[in-house]
């Protein structure tokens, strides 16, 4: 059904169908719909897809600090690096004998001291020679222990000490590991102070590093000539290292 609008000069032309009514006025076109109530309501744009963000990286975990409980508490026991010595057994025997004392340390040491300088040799060879034997004892099982320690436990146990203590912390080392190879100037500093040493200049630990200081400068202006003997030296000390680690690792992993 088509019906010519006469009253609105702006709408041309109205057509109605079913359920829709549509409207042209100048260039725009209205649409309206309506509803199961019979009221027009505007038709609803075709939905648009939400684009999805990719997914942000996740950031690495953070080294987990260590507790106070991790960095006190020791991961391995370290033995003790030395045995009872001869004075050592002499107070660990005076101190069963409770009548002497009072109780008191200071008291028990005045004791000990007094009677150890009034002792004769004779007196004091059982103690010296069972020092010895728990020396003997004392070293057989310090070689089996580290023979059979974990070496990376003890470098995470030096690895602690370090952050707890800093640079003053006794890290734990293998008594019987070979010694490290020397380098050229420590090679001369051990010559020229063992000239010097000796000397009214070389007495006392102030003159020994005053002997250290001037080897030092002396080194510096030596020649290369001059230090070739030193270098040599070192060079053999290097040999002589790597052949004892290479048996300490066989005897260690054996």
């Amino acid at each position: 059904m088509l019906r010519v609008i006469s009253n609105f000069s702006a709408l041309k032309v109205a057509s109605y169908t079913t359920g829709v009514r549509a409207f042209s006025v100048g260039n725009v076109s209205l649409l309206q719909t309506k509803n199961q109530n019979g009221k027009s309501s505007a038709a609803k744009k075709p939905a648009t897809k939400k684009t999805t963000k990719a997914a942000a990286p996740k950031r690495p975990k953070k080294t987990k600090t260590p507790t106070k409980k991790e960095l006190t508490e020791a991961l391995i026991k370290e033995p003790k690096k030395f045995a009872p010595q001869t004075y050592a057994l002499f107070v660990k025997e005076m101190s069963k004998d409770k009548a002497l004392y009072s109780g008191r340390v200071t008291e028990l040491a005045r004791i000990c001291s007094e009677k150890w300088s009034s002792m004769g040799e004779s007196e004091k060879a059982k103690y010296h020679k069972e020092a010895e034997k728990l020396k003997a004892e004392h070293e057989t099982y310090l070689r089996q222990w580290w023979s059979t320690v974990d070496p990376d436990l003890v470098a995470l146990e030096n690895q602690r000490r370090r952050r707890q203590q800093g640079s003053k912390a006794r890290l734990m080392k293998d008594p019987f590991a070979p010694k490290r190879p020397a380098t050229p100037f420590m090679l001369y500093v051990k010559e020229y102070v063992a000239k010097n040493k000796n000397t009214q200049d070389g007495q006392g630990i102030d003159s020994m590093q005053k002997l250290v200081k001037s080897a030092s400068e002396e080194w510096n202006h030596m020649t290369a000539t001059d230090k070739a003997a030193f270098n040599k030296a070192a060079e053999i000390e290097k040999t002589r290292y790597k052949q004892d680690m290479d048996k300490y690792r066989k005897s260690h992993a054996a």
